[in-house]
């Protein structure tokens, strides 16, 4: 969606900017600046006359040429807002948030083999201090959190970034955990087969195709074929094989609107998907 509004705003904006007028024009033409600027737009010769300006002149012409230029673009900004308003783009009210994803810890040693938990918690209005405090691979003890949904083995959490609190573990202390963190890579959309479970991976490719928007069990529904050039090997071919091609499925709510889907210009591009989670399948 975001996408789409970009370009909108982007549209009016243009058309906004390909209106106005360059010319000299002032609502006080007394000034000495407004009165050099007409003489200059009707000489043969504007830059022989403006070679030969005196200093005091030059000052009081670049003094009206700045607030003109401030009123021009003081005059773009109340008609793009305008125009953003009647087209239905103008910016709302959302609410900030964060998302982290956490597993559960197993000390080293443990006795029995503990089942790994995954979770996901959705931090709504995050202090400045979390966003900047809260790092991929470090352990903290969290509190102020809510269950909000669960589904297998993935524990949903929400909670308010002024009432939760994320304590990070000394050193010492986590290292009596045994390892829980891969940092994510880019792979190729061969190697997606080897990404381990529950492991966090971008990928990035061009997009070949968008498919039209679809209804199916009251949602929309679209797909998307991406490749990165990469081959698919048959486990029992060595030879190499067509180039891997990944099917994407979007789909949102029927009453959603359709700027939340992709535009058919984005065939061609050079995408990327960062933050993807291997789950079972």
């Amino acid at each position: 969606m975001k996408g789409h509004r970009h370009e909108g705003v982007s549209k009016i904006a243009e058309d906004i900017m390909s209106e106005q007028d360059e010319n000299c024009a002032s609502t006080d033409d007394s000034e000495e600046g407004a009165k050099i600027c007409k003489m200059l737009e009707q000489a043969a010769e504007p830059e022989v006359m403006m070679a030969g300006l005196t200093s005091e002149q030059m000052i009081s012409f670049s003094s009206y040429q700045a607030k003109q230029k401030e009123a021009r673009q003081n005059e773009v900004a109340k008609k793009v807002e305008s125009a953003l308003e009647v087209a239905g783009l103008s910016s709302r009210d959302v609410t900030p948030f964060l998302k982290v994803r956490v597993t559960s810890l197993a000390h080293k040693i443990s006795a029995t083999n503990t089942i790994k938990k995954e979770g996901l918690i959705t931090i709504w209005n995050p202090t400045e201090k979390q966003k900047a405090d809260l790092v991929e691979g470090q352990v903290y003890i969290a509190t102020g959190l809510l269950p909000s949904a669960h589904c297998t083995n993935i524990l949903y959490l929400h909670a308010r970034g002024s009432s939760t609190m994320w304590k990070p573990l000394a050193s010492a202390q986590a290292a009596d955990f045994q390892p829980f963190f891969t940092p994510r890579k880019a792979v190729e959309l061969s190697l997606i087969g080897e990404v381990p479970l529950a492991s966090e991976f971008d990928i990035a490719g061009v997009v070949l195709h968008v498919g039209d928007v679809y209804l199916c069990s009251n949602q929309k529904r679209q797909w998307l074929f991406l490749t990165d050039g990469s081959k698919f090997i048959s486990a029992s071919q060595s030879t190499e094989q067509d180039d891997c091609l990944l099917a994407v499925s979007f789909s949102c709510s029927s009453a959603s609107d359709d700027g939340a889907f992709f535009s058919y210009a984005l065939s061609g591009n050079t995408v990327g998907y960062l933050r993807l989670w291997s789950l079972p399948s």
